[in-house]
């Protein structure tokens, strides 16, 4: 029998491997906790990230209920609830975020009411795959991010894309306080992420997380139509398939439940990443970027700025017989220094 070698590549290789895996959960942790502190509507770890499951991502997904909630701050509950209080020591969460246990014969977590709930825009829903993949996405759009540091980036250079022969001073330039940036995984079709997106947005008919949670609870216990709507009437989603099939298994495979629904599985391999920073008029200086949000995406690599228009730049567009509308400009690709002289170009992204 050939002994193991310990001190070999294959050794140092999975220790390396172990090593990374360990680093990413603890700075997940570390980070999803300084979020949670911080409380000022940043959500890129307890919305996006890995621990949340696709349970909390399907709810978000057919109903805009978003899976991180102020008493739910991690994105936890979707999952948790199913099973959480029959286990001693376990526990969840309380109104405000607070941890409420519960020992082997008590319930003593709060219970949300449907007005506890909020919910966010978006026809699509998604979390990353795993620690590693989120901790991979947010060191690589840091070194882009962290490029736009230097005075020739304080400012962007824009342009009215509804110019007409009375507009003047087109293009533009404002402070620099927003940043969209796109990184892809170093491993091509490698997936960061996965995201539950409505087929039809335009026409989606939403329906309520009771009924979404019955429903993930019957793929889970292989519950048939009729326990599912024990009564039927004609506001069910798709009454013929519940109707007819009612003593039928309703969920065989966790395709069935996606399809019931209407959405579609979305296996993703780039990741969006947004950073913001604020503008000191007086001085002149910016802030540091600070990190908004981050999810998987399918979009190319690449960075750009988005607008941000104060009620003082409003007042000057207008008076230039411009629109105070951001999204009436687009991204010439320069950006400058607080003179607006010395400018870098940069390719702009289809997606800007």
């Amino acid at each position: 029998m050939a002994k193991l070698k310990l001190d070999g590549p294959e050794f140092q290789h999975l220790k390396d491997f172990f090593q990374k895996k360990s680093d990413a959960y603890k700075a997940h942790e570390v980070e999803a906790a300084r979020e949670i502190a911080a409380h000022d509507g940043t959500h890129a770890y307890g919305r996006h990230g890995y621990q949340s499951g696709w349970e909390p991502q399907l709810i978000r997904a057919v109903t805009g209920i978003t899976p991180d909630q102020e008493f739910d701050p991690r994105g936890l509950n979707p999952s948790i609830r199913r099973w959480n209080f029959g286990v001693m020591g376990s526990s969840a969460y309380g109104p405000r975020g607070q941890e409420a246990s519960a020992g082997l014969f008590e319930d003593n977590s709060f219970e949300p009411m449907n007005t506890d709930y909020h919910t966010a825009a978006g026809t699509i829903a998604g979390a990353f795959i795993s620690p590693m993949a989120q901790s991979q996405a947010r060191n690589m759009a840091n070194a882009v991010v962290g490029a736009l540091n230097t005075p020739n980036h304080v400012g962007a250079i824009w342009s009215f894309t509804k110019a007409t022969s009375l507009t003047v001073n087109n293009p533009f330039g404002a402070p620099m306080t927003s940043v969209c940036v796109i990184v892809e995984s170093p491993n091509k079709g490698e997936p960061w992420g996965i995201s539950i997106a409505q087929r039809d947005p335009k026409s989606y008919r939403r329906d309520s997380r009771d009924t979404v949670v019955r429903c993930i609870d019957a793929f889970f216990n292989r519950k048939t139509w009729s326990q599912i709507y024990p009564k039927v009437d004609a506001g069910v989603r798709k009454f013929n398939q519940v109707v007819l099939g009612k003593s039928k298994v309703a969920f065989p495979q966790i395709g069935d439940l996606f399809e019931y629904f209407d959405v579609d599985v979305l296996w993703q391999s780039s990741a969006r990443v947004i950073f913001r920073r604020t503008y000191d008029v007086g001085s002149k200086t910016t802030s540091a970027w600070r990190l908004i949000t981050m999810f998987a995406d399918t979009e190319k690599a690449g960075w750009a700025p988005s607008l941000f228009l104060s009620p003082e730049w409003k007042t000057k567009l207008k008076s230039w017989k411009m629109n105070a509308n951001a999204n009436d400009y687009a991204w010439t690709g320069q950006t400058c220094d607080v003179r607006r002289g010395n400018r870098q170009t940069y390719p702009v992204p289809a997606w800007a």
